[in-house]
């Protein structure tokens, strides 16, 4: 007797259709515009650009406090560092220095270096210290988020 031979059967048991039907399923999962994870990474992309430009602006507000504005992140002090330091109280609490606004233009430069993303439409709508406020929306995605002076992501 001869074997039948059977080409959609593999010697483990494991179909050709099988494997076409698994590879199908995680396509569909992984191509852009079907996948149900991509807000999940859109959302993502947008609150990391957030948190990112905020860190840089309190990085801006530091290198004015501490008047390190060419030593690259406030000399390695961010700005709860330095407003805990005596150089705040004597500097701002005392009315000898006032903060200049944050700007993206700002924070792009050295010694910040903030990099917006391409794909992420960011504002900064109020670049004070106290009163710090920025959106940022991915182009592809449907929710639009905002930090506030205290980093606070809503």
């Amino acid at each position: 007797m001869s074997k039948s031979i059977r080409p959609l059967n593999n010697s483990d048991g494991g179909s050709l259709i099988g494997i076409l039907i698994a590879l199908a399923i995680i396509g569909v999962l992984v191509h852009p515009k079907t996948s149900p994870f991509k807000n999940v990474y859109f959302d993502y992309q947008a609150q990391t650009t957030l948190k990112e430009v905020h860190k840089a602006c309190k990085n801006f507000w530091a290198s004015e406090i501490t008047g390190a504005k060419n030593s690259g992140s406030a000399g390695g002090m961010d700005l709860d560092a330095a407003m805990s330091a005596d150089i705040f109280t004597s500097r701002v609490r005392g009315g000898t220095t006032e903060l200049s606004n944050c700007s993206l233009e700002i924070v792009s430069e050295q010694p910040f270096n903030f990099k917006k993303r391409s794909d992420v439409e960011l504002t900064i709508e109020n670049g004070s210290h106290e009163q710090f406020t920025a959106t940022a929306r991915h182009t592809l995605g449907e929710t639009t988020y905002k930090i506030d002076a205290q980093g606070n992501l809503s």
